[in-house]
């Protein structure tokens, strides 16, 4: 800490250059940072918002411990902590505290307004999809439940998740630069992606436009796919008594509830294996496991018995069942291999989480 305090000196000693500090604090890689981002991740050090003011950090995890390094470039501060748990509220609360008590003599410095016509122009506010995950394979998650919203209210840009957050504030620094309306640092930028084309690049994610149609329609039928596994699993609790006490005859109507049941039953597997290994995502997770296997196996059991599902359905769509029952059943089936399709589309099924 006292090294990066101290401007990469010891004792009186530069023993890294400024301008190697420098180039260690700043992104330039980025098509975000080519065109004039400062905000973001440079060589393994990052910026690090806190009110008004700007700190460097770098931080880490592993199971047991947390911890984070921050100092605050100018102001002569910095910090570093390590806690033995994997508590990252706990680890939150720590680091506001000291920075609160760092700062607490400091007066951010006011940042102001930039006029620009460029916010007169609102074809590039609406929604926005994360196209760079940290973590490709559960990247089908991310780009569902990480829409952010960017908009403009007078001077002010917002950019705000979808699915509720805390809401970042920019004003126009030049072109399409953004400065935040906190610090005065640039923290958002409208660019060019050599593969994605147009993007925003915002702190460290880069967003790719999207219809107002697609980030809702995929909302609609997410809740739709949870909607009818729950209902499946509830109305087994009623059809499997009755089937239990004769009141319901084998055959059609038993194989028409049943697969899609099946397949129900293979994806809360699914999701509780996800949760389990999250809490120990390097021994269950990140080789071959219990949990790790189970994953694998309860994708493939997901598509096949989707699959199988539409086939009885299909098959069974003339027999004598209950059109409320055959319907239900019909509606599970067809969300699941929506789903299916789903997770085929992003390599999920029979996906290896130790590969």
């Amino acid at each position: 800490v006292q090294f990066f305090v101290n401007g990469a000196a010891v004792d009186s000693v530069q023993l890294v250059s400024a301008a190697s500090l420098q180039r260690m604090e700043t992104p330039s890689t980025t098509s975000g940072a080519e065109a004039g981002m400062r905000a973001g991740y440079g060589l393994s050090n990052y910026t690090s918002f806190y009110k008004g003011f700007v700190y460097q950090s770098h931080n880490g995890g592993v199971n047991g411990g947390l911890t984070d390094l921050s100092y605050l470039p100018g102001y002569q501060v910095g910090y570093a902590v390590m806690i033995t748990a994997d508590n990252g509220d706990a680890l939150k609360k720590i680091v506001n505290l000291i920075r609160d008590f760092q700062t607490r003599e400091f007066t951010a410095r006011a940042v102001e307004a930039t006029a620009n016509e460029a916010l007169q122009d609102s074809s590039w506010f609406g929604y926005y999809t994360p196209i760079n995950p940290r973590q490709q394979q559960f990247y089908f998650l991310e780009r569902l439940l990480n829409v952010d919203r960017i908009w403009a209210d007078k001077d002010l840009i917002h950019k705000r998740p979808l699915l509720g957050g805390d809401t970042d504030d920019y004003l126009m620094a030049s072109g399409n630069l953004f400065k935040s309306a906190k610090n005065g640092m640039t923290a958002l930028v409208r660019t060019t992606d050599p593969l994605a084309g147009e993007v925003v690049h915002a702190d460290w994610k880069v967003l790719h436009h999207s219809s107002t149609v697609v980030v809702f329609g995929s909302l609609v039928i997410l809740c739709a796919c949870l909607f009818f596994i729950l209902t499946s699993l509830l109305f087994a609790l009623i059809w499997i008594v009755r089937f239990w006490m004769g009141r319901i005859s084998r055959g059609p109507t038993i194989a028409v509830r049943l697969w899609p049941l099946v397949a129900s039953l293979s994806f809360v597997a699914l999701v509780a294996m996800i949760m389990v290994g999250g809490e120990d995502p390097f021994g269950l997770l990140g080789k071959v496991s219990a949990v790790s296997l189970g994953i694998m196996i309860f994708t493939i059991a997901f598509a096949v018995t989707s699959f199988w599902s539409a086939y009885i359905a299909i098959r069974e769509r003339h027999a004598k069942i209950d059109r409320i029952v055959y319907w239900h059943s019909a509606l599970v089936t067809l969300f699941n291999l929506i789903a299916t399709i789903y997770l085929m589309w992003f390599g999920v099924i029979g996906m290896q989480t130790w590969a």
